[in-house]
């Protein structure tokens, strides 16, 4: 089957594949080395018993390209988004997939079978961060809201959040005065040469007034 209408214009229900790629999401998440890399080549999907709208959607779409014919239980409206959106769809061996370059991706609507392919290329693989586990996804899968479904999955995901390097700190307390020698700073200096072998300055918080002694011996009674 012809891949020259992968080249046709975006249809502005589809999703901009040349959009970047999770600006926000940095590649802050480094591989465990404990973490082995699964091999997801053969994926086993389960459906599920009651389909969701984006299921039954899709199962149209399947069948209008399988038959070039309405289908039964579509809709008029429902019917002429699938032949407006058909183009860019077609079969093999019995599987819808969206034409793409340089690979077709196999068309993934059930949400069991995508959290199964986000658990498989993110939790199994590393836990590589957004960007990775959706460069990974999008080399073989598509479905409808693919992007914020991975932003979505690595922000949930425990173990990237403990490993994160953007972890909230807690908020700074003041500890501003409100008048002069509420609170004392004191520190001593170790002196090299001269008389004084230490010097010991006071400042004063508020005011920020310095005052400084020198001392032979660095003792509480001396500083005192």
């Amino acid at each position: 089957m012809p891949y020259g209408l992968s080249r046709r214009p975006k249809n502005s229900e589809e999703e901009d594949e040349d959009a970047p790629e999770f600006d926000e999401e940095e590649d802050w998440i480094k591989p465990h080395p404990g973490f082995g890399a699964k091999n997801v080549n053969s994926l086993h999907f389960s459906g599920i018993q009651v389909p969701t709208k984006q299921e039954v959607f899709w199962k149209r779409m399947q069948e209008y390209l399988s038959t070039m014919k309405k289908p039964q239980s579509s809709k008029d409206e429902e019917f002429r988004r699938i032949k407006r959106r058909s183009s860019n769809f077609f079969l093999e061996d019995g599987q819808l997939k969206r034409r793409n370059n340089p690979n077709p991706q196999l068309v993934i609507s059930s949400q069991e079978d995508q959290s199964y392919i986000l658990k498989s290329l993110h939790e199994d693989m590393g836990h590589r961060g957004g960007k990775e586990t959706y460069r990974r996804i999008k080399a073989r899968f598509w479905w409808e809201g693919r992007k914020k479904s991975v932003k979505k999955w690595v922000k949930s995901c425990l173990a990237c959040q403990k490993r994160s390097q953007n972890l909230q700190r807690e908020q700074g307390k003041s500890t501003a005065t409100s008048t002069i020698f509420e609170r004392v700073s004191i520190d001593a200096v170790y002196i090299k040469s001269g008389r004084w072998k230490y010097m010991v300055v006071a400042r004063d918080d508020f005011s920020g007034w310095p005052e400084a002694v020198g001392l032979v011996k660095l003792t509480a009674k001396a500083v005192a």
